[in-house]
């Protein structure tokens, strides 16, 4: 009987050992991890240099790992092990904050020291200021709108021992809005604004966006400056008694949840708000017809931040036919897609970039040609040294 339970042991290991490469090779490959929002590794292209180097031999490796049959599978249960048997606080790059609270973990040695972002802070100033001189010599004006991050937002629910990146932050939002102030550029400094008002609820707990509360105070603190600066003629931000806010009612799926395979309870729900007193447009985004400011599926079991304007998309154009209303050009990334769906309102075209993605027209080419009467440029706090993607306009390096 030993000798049989040895050999239906050696039997199953030698299955498995074979087995599994050949699955891994024989199953549909995936180009992104979702959990873990990267790009998975792509198959190894053979190389002399690379052969002889035992590079090509790594990269097999590393693309074996990414692509291991039943991966996800495994990945998952090893989180639930951590939460739930081990009961760590930092989990795939997550860290389990307070209040059910999802953060994302900062290591003690940053990827970028404070200097650096300092200093390429700096130059994100001169590319504004330049910015700001272009659109001034028609008539246009510039506007700078700096978010906090969630982990920003919600610091204070770190463990008391993760690192809460509290300096880097706070030095790199004093001199951004020192250089902007110092340049002539007009700013809207919401992690000031957020603070004053002494409000928790500004952020989800599983994402690292803000809600609609958050969103919505962006609008009007946006609107209500734009309003008392200009001449422009445009309305006041829209009162809470002006929309119809809903509460979707299916279940919403955080970024920061993700990457712990949603195992984080969480109760939070996603609104949307819409004018009750309509105002005709005709919405573009890619140059496509796309009338929907929200995208919420019947059939969709959950939603997620994408739902508002469906995600992040390249170029948005936004148009009413007021001619009399002046028009509005936003750059930025996905802090801007929930302020979207209300800006357009107040405004005769409204034009939405997203340089990540758009790539015809650099900025200066854009402003040439559509010739907004404000820009506002938004950009959340983690990222004002950031100087690709939206922080290069579009421009070669």
């Amino acid at each position: 009987m030993k000798k049989l339970s040895k050999l239906t042991t050696l039997i199953v290991f030698l299955g498995i050992i074979f087995t599994v490469p050949v699955l891994t090779l024989l199953k549909t490959k995936e180009d992104i991890s979702q959990f873990e929002n990267r790009e998975l590794a792509k198959m190894p292209e053979i190389d002399k240099e690379r052969v002889l180097s035992g590079e090509y031999f790594k990269d097999w490796e590393t693309y074996m790992a990414d692509h291991i049959y039943g991966r996800n599978g495994w990945l998952e249960k090893y989180t639930y092990m951590n939460m739930n048997v081990l009961e760590k606080q930092k989990i795939n790059d997550i860290v389990l904050g307070e209040r059910d609270t999802t953060l994302p973990y900062n290591p003690y040695i940053p990827e970028k020291t404070l200097s650096q972002n300092l200093e390429d802070i700096a130059e994100m100033s001169e590319r504004l200021e330049k910015l700001k001189n272009s659109l001034e010599s028609y008539g246009g004006e510039l506007y700078f709108a700096g978010i906090p991050v969630q982990q920003s937002f919600y610091r204070a629910r770190y463990p008391e021992y993760f690192e809460r990146n509290e300096e880097f932050l706070d030095k790199s939002g004093e001199r951004m809005f020192s250089l902007l102030d110092e340049k002539g550029i007009s700013s809207i400094d919401m992690g000031k604004v957020f603070a004053e008002e002494d409000r928790d609820d500004y952020y989800f707990k599983t994402d690292h966006h803000y809600n609609f509360e958050g969103s919505y105070r962006t609008y009007r603190e946006i609107i209500s400056r734009i309003s008392a600066d200009s001449q422009a003629g445009i309305r006041g931000p829209l009162e809470r008694e002006e929309l119809d806010i809903e509460t979707v009612p299916k279940e919403f799926r955080g970024s920061r949840n993700r990457q712990i395979y949603y195992m984080r309870p969480t109760d939070e729900k996603l609104q949307i708000g819409r004018p009750r007193e309509e105002v005709a447009y005709r919405k573009l985004t890619n140059g496509n017809p796309d009338p929907e400011m929200y995208k919420v599926g019947e059939q969709d079991k959950y939603v997620t931040y994408d739902i508002y304007m469906g995600g992040d998309m390249a170029e948005i154009e936004v148009h009413t036919d007021r001619p009399e209303l002046p028009n509005l050009l936003v750059v930025g990334d996905s802090f801007t897609n929930a302020v979207e769906p209300l800006l357009y309102y107040h405004f005769n075209e409204t034009r939405v970039l997203d340089y990540r993605y758009y790539s015809e027209m650099d900025i200066y080419e854009y402003v040439e040609k559509h010739r907004p009467d404000f820009v506002v440029y938004v950009r959340d706090n983690a990222n004002y040294g950031n100087l690709d993607g939206n922080g290069n306009f579009g421009l070669e390096n």
